[in-house]
């Protein structure tokens, strides 16, 4: 830079006596396009230089403010305790404990455990009732007399709406057939059912022969213990169980079912059939939509259980934390086969995107706190899914075990590992680099060299194409199958982002050779030759 040139930059620059801002008055500016680019050079080397000044006493403020909020232990030492227990006298020995006789040991109480179960709704909560019955064509098939209706089996499960939590009062509908001499058996009459057609529920019945509750019997005269109780289910499960017990009670000492006037006596073969409650952990205090709820505050809003406790107290039912855990134990098991399938829907994309993420664990046992990782595995276009696998490491087992299936195009970062997953698979998976990458390291290595901000400029212009890309599939594009969609891509690609890449590539290569090898941006242009 001439002397010329370097004195007209600092005319041009505003001395400490002007406000910074007038430089963004262009009649201030020199025309001189020498003289511009350099002043533009100056500019940027100042504006690092107070970013890292700035940055500096960022981290100075912050390392004073966790020093000032930092929590103290309230222990206090021995010397401190007596400046404030001065009603204690210093030579004052503490009295010896008394020696309990034997003969007092049975005079202790005993401690008496809490009770147990479930606790009982509050009485101002809203209840919604459900009613759960055979489906009319297969109370049809029986023979009028034969399927005699006893009373309800009713359960309670907590729910969630916007707002309230609800209680949900399940009636299943329960009935006993009897096996005249003419007519079709039962199972002949529950085999048609399609596999499949209703949803098996371990529902827990209540007592039944001479043990039922008054009420019942006012109902019906209650069935033999022989009398098998059956929910009705899949084809397999009511055809194919066991069969029905023979009664041993001699005709004439079986009562008669309410309604039947002729007196005619039970027949050897009987079963009570009961109305399945169709929902996900029927026997489970929580309904789907509280299970919903919880499960989202906690893995997808990241609340944790101990705040969702307060939380539903507030509605008036206290959910302890450990039922809490076990509910969320329970529906990860019930939603397995869920997970399952949208795995293998992801493993039928043409590109996957995948990318690990750290996360602190605690070891339940020795209590020591290690790195895992969750996997997310993102399906393309045809198979918008995400998929996440957690594991105890970073091995690279873990990828290629997911994978092992798939065949197409992987995008991911400069993960060691999954170059040996590219080699292994013999062409069956190609790699794909990712800009994202890429990008986070320019955008690190700004604050350190301004040149950064070039190869910023470069990769924003490559995200521009790819928006209005996107904006085409979305309108234009939209009615195009995937394979013309994919075509049209290409063709724009190669028509526009290439010369840019050529160009940027050419960038990169020449500042290489002026930057030092353990800068950021050398990291950074590194990592895009690379990859």
């Amino acid at each position: 830079m001439t002397r010329r040139h370097s004195k007209g930059i600092q005319d041009a620059l505003p001395n400490t006596n002007t406000e910074f801002f007038s430089l963004l008055d262009p009649s201030t500016l020199a025309d001189d396009p020498a003289l511009l680019k350099q002043l533009l050079a100056t500019l940027l080397q100042m504006l690092a230089k107070e970013t890292r000044r700035r940055e500096e006493v960022e981290r100075h403020i912050d390392a004073l403010l966790k020093r000032m909020t930092r929590s103290k232990s309230l222990v206090f030492s021995d010397g401190q305790q007596l400046l404030f227990d001065l009603d204690v006298e210093l030579n004052e020995t503490p009295p010896e404990p008394a020696v309990e006789s034997k003969d007092d040991e049975p005079n202790k109480s005993k401690h008496k455990c809490g009770p147990h179960g479930r606790r009982k709704p509050p009485g101002d909560l809203e209840i919604e009732e459900i009613i759960h019955d055979l489906p009319d064509n297969i109370k049809q098939q029986f023979p009028e007399g034969t399927l005699v209706a006893l009373p309800d089996v009713v359960t309670f499960q907590y729910d969630y709406r916007p707002g309230r939590i609800i209680q949900l009062r399940h009636v299943q509908k329960k009935y006993v057939t009897i096996k005249h001499d003419s007519g079709p058996s039962v199972s002949e009459i529950l085999e048609p059912i399609p596999a499949g057609a209703l949803t098996p529920e371990a529902t827990e019945m209540p007592p039944v022969g001479p043990t039922a509750t008054s009420a019942t019997q006012e109902t019906a005269t209650v069935p033999t213990p022989n009398a098998e109780v059956t929910s009705l289910a899949t084809h397999e499960d009511l055809v194919g169980g066991t069969d029905v017990a023979e009664n041993t009670t001699p005709a004439e000492e079986q009562p008669a079912i309410s309604g039947d006037s002729s007196g005619t006596p039970r027949s050897a073969k009987r079963r009570i059939l009961l109305a399945p409650k169709q929902c996900v952990m029927s026997s489970c205090l929580a309904a789907p939509g509280l299970l919903a709820m919880i499960w989202l505050n906690k893995f997808g809003d990241h609340l944790p259980l101990y705040r969702q406790e307060e939380i539903t107290r507030r509605y008036g039912i206290h959910f302890a934390r450990s039922t809490l855990c076990d509910w969320m134990l329970q529906l990860a098991a019930e939603l397995t086969p869920l997970y399952q399938l949208m795995v293998a829907e992801v493993l039928k994309s043409r590109v996957i995107h995948t990318d690990d993420t750290t996360v602190q664990r605690q070891d339940p046992v020795t209590k020591k706190r290690s790195t895992a990782r969750f996997w997310n595995y993102v399906g393309d276009e045809e198979h918008l899914l995400t998929v996440f696998e957690f594991t105890l490491t970073h091995e690279r087992t873990w990828p290629a075990q997911f994978l092992r299936d798939f065949r197409g195009y992987l995008q991911a970062d400069a993960y060691s590992g999954c170059d040996g997953l590219y080699l292994d698979s013999n062409g069956r998976i190609v790699e794909v680099g990712c800009w994202f990458h890429a990008r986070k390291r320019f955008k690190a290595a700004v604050p350190q060299d301004v040149r950064a901000t070039v190869g910023l400029a470069y990769i924003k212009q490559i995200y521009a194409i790819e928006r209005k890309l996107r904006d085409c599939k979305r309108g234009e594009w939209a009615e195009l199958s995937v394979d013309d969609r994919a075509a049209r891509v290409a063709e724009v690609r190669t028509e526009l982002t290439v010369p840019i890449l050529q160009q940027f590539e050419h960038w990169l290569r020449a500042t290489e050779k002026a930057v030092l090898p353990k800068d950021a941006l050398s990291d950074a242009i590194r990592y895009t030759l690379n990859q």
